[in-house]
């Protein structure tokens, strides 16, 4: 309110400055913004400007602004874990995973040698890419469930993990991270107790930048496994309209450049899929007009165009059997709603 030097923005309405039209000036694209608590944010109270006051711009037709340092707005809600009953399948409550801020995916991890983990690659935390996504160990002691933080490893703009069992052909596991604003990571995995040694890990083709989900799998041509990483941006030329990747391993580590490149626009996941004898890539495109799917051919030995799936902004995909059919789930997202004015 004014006057009261304590301000606090709960929602608000922003426009961005579009290319210049002929003799028409610049255009704006207004979007509302939700910053309220039960949208999942919160600002948090050391962040508050100081002295934050109101103060009126002629300029834009009587609009009200508030001026003072930027307040930084975090993710307030965790991800949780939840037990499905034997019989039904219902799920129930079990507990928070408060180190899971701003997750964007949890993959489940069974450890060589034993132990049940949990990998949980945080996205941001409604600041910064720049966070820690965390390893939970899951222990049902006691007859209730638990998870314990076990390790942080440092992830930029996490988006998934992936996990190689026997990636080198001798017993070892590696973990890959695939990382929306910076490198993706492949890590050795040394034991249940120890856990990922971060310092031996190594960046997927050189550090390339924009991955959205990645899936290991073993080559149906044989050799060492692969990983597949879509690609949601091309940041060197700002387009969706880029190519996602497939790794091997080779020599010792997944090999520096991959051994193919897929054309995709916005992949925003990738899963590996076998269906009748038929080894399958989809790859969940949220920017473009259809999904595209790839099938392994043993005569090319490499993946080759087998089907453009419409979608409307797809997302994710899940591969299950059911009533004795195979189906394939595609996740959909609705479009963003912005209203332009001239």
């Amino acid at each position: 309110p004014r006057g009261t030097g304590d301000a606090v923005v709960v929602a608000a309405t922003v426009h961005l400055e579009e290319e210049e039209y002929p003799g028409a000036g610049p255009r704006r694209v207004w979007q509302r913004l939700c910053l309220r608590s039960e949208c999942g944010y919160e600002a948090a109270v050391a962040d508050r400007a100081p002295g934050g006051q109101w103060w009126y711009d002629a300029n834009q037709t009587g609009a009200r602004h508030v001026t003072g340092q930027r307040a930084r707005v975090r993710f307030t809600s965790p991800s949780r874990l939840f037990t499905a009953a034997p019989a039904t399948g219902d799920l129930s409550f079990a507990l928070d995973l408060d180190d899971g801020m701003g997750a964007a995916r949890h993959t489940y991890f069974k450890a060589p040698s034993g132990g049940d983990f949990l990998l949980t690659a945080n996205y941001w935390d409604g600041h910064d890419l720049s966070v820690e996504s965390t390893i939970w160990e899951l222990s049902s002691l006691g007859g209730s469930p638990s998870a314990l933080a076990r390790q942080q490893v440092g992830t930029r703009g996490a988006t998934q993990w992936a996990a190689c069992g026997n990636a080198d052909g001798a017993g070892g596991t590696w973990l890959v991270v695939a990382n929306f604003d910076g490198p993706s990571m492949a890590y050795p995995w040394h034991d249940s107790a120890s856990l990922v040694d971060t310092a031996g890990g190594a960046a997927l083709g050189g550090g390339f930048r924009g991955a959205s989900g990645a899936a290991c799998f073993d080559p149906p041509g044989g050799g060492g496994k692969m990983v597949a990483v879509s690609v949601y941006l091309d940041f060197g030329n700002l387009t969706h309209s880029t190519e996602s990747l497939l790794f091997q391993w080779q020599g010792g580590a997944f090999g520096a450049a991959p051994v193919q490149r897929f054309p995709t626009v916005g992949a925003r996941h990738v899963a590996y899929l076998e269906v009748g004898g038929a080894a399958l890539l989809l790859f969940a495109c949220e920017q473009g007009d259809s999904s595209p799917v790839y099938a392994w051919s043993s005569g090319a030995s490499r993946f080759v165009a087998l089907q453009e799936v419409p979608t409307r902004r797809a997302t994710d995909s899940a591969f299950f059997t059911a009533g004795g059919y195979q189906f394939v789930a595609l996740a959909q997202a609705g479009d963003c709603l912005t209203v332009r004015t001239s």
